[in-house]
């Protein structure tokens, strides 16, 4: 189990978790991506990006057909 917060309703269950042996580990910040209104299907969401990571996008979904 990764990436919850602090405040999330899982840590409830930390007791049950550590007797199944689950131990809690530190990890990078959280990603977070907020996502605009005005993004309907993926092509707005390349759309918005700056040239550098359409052009990296692009040769990325290249590579997989």
């Amino acid at each position: 189990l990764k990436d919850y917060f602090e405040d999330d309703a899982i840590h409830q269950f930390s007791t049950d978790l550590e007797t199944k042996k689950f131990i809690k580990a530190k990890a990078q910040p959280n990603m977070i991506l907020s996502i605009d209104e005005t993004w309907k299907k993926p092509s707005d969401y390349v759309a918005a990006q700056v040239k550098k990571y359409r052009r990296r996008f692009t040769t990325a979904r290249k590579k997989l057909k």
